[in-house]
């Protein structure tokens, strides 16, 4: 009788704490692209390969941070997909809901009102990466395989609020 009524207990706290458990939502992205021809990108940071993560340092209130040189670049750049658009020009688009009018705003952290300041360096027009153009920048095609990439710097410029400041964007190439 013991172990029914332990059993029971253990049933009902389990049931109880399904009852009051809180619902979670959340949202996922989907993205990709659509093209006869594919090419493998990889970001390279400061000349070296990366994890996908751009390291900005330490800033001061009000301060903008060195800047950072990073580029997207074909990881085999004799792979045909890669050679067939030497002709064509890459149009490069970033997603994140962090956008704001100053550049990426932060995703998490405590340093709320600090944003990462995002520029072309060798684009076919270069321009600060913002709300209001995060829907395409274009490069020449042929910078992918020459070793060039495409090419963008980054600085964390700090806001009033102190703190840790984390971001993320995500990057669409289409070729036209």
């Amino acid at each position: 009788m013991n172990k029914s009524i332990i059993a029971s207990i253990l049933a009902l706290g389990m049931v109880s704490g399904a009852a009051h458990a809180a619902g979670q939502t959340g949202e996922v992205q989907f993205m990709g692209v659509v093209t006869q021809n594919t090419c493998d990108i990889v970001p390279e940071i400061d000349g070296s390969l990366s994890k996908n993560v751009i390291d900005l340092g330490t800033v001061a209130p009000g301060v903008t941070g060195d800047y950072k040189n990073f580029a997207l670049k074909a990881k085999d750049p004799t792979q045909q997909g890669c050679i067939d658009f030497n002709t064509k020009t890459a149009n490069i688009s970033w997603s994140s809901a962090a956008f704001n009018a100053d550049g990426l705003g932060y995703t998490s952290g405590t340093a709320t009102d600090s944003v990462v300041k995002l520029e072309t360096v060798n684009a076919k027009v270069n321009a600060a990466i913002t709300s209001a153009n995060n829907q395409g920048v274009e490069f020449d095609g042929g910078k992918l395989t020459a070793g060039d990439g495409f090419q963008f710097k980054a600085a964390l410029k700090g806001g009033n609020q102190i703190g840790d400041f984390r971001s993320a964007a995500a990057f669409t190439v289409s070729y036209k």
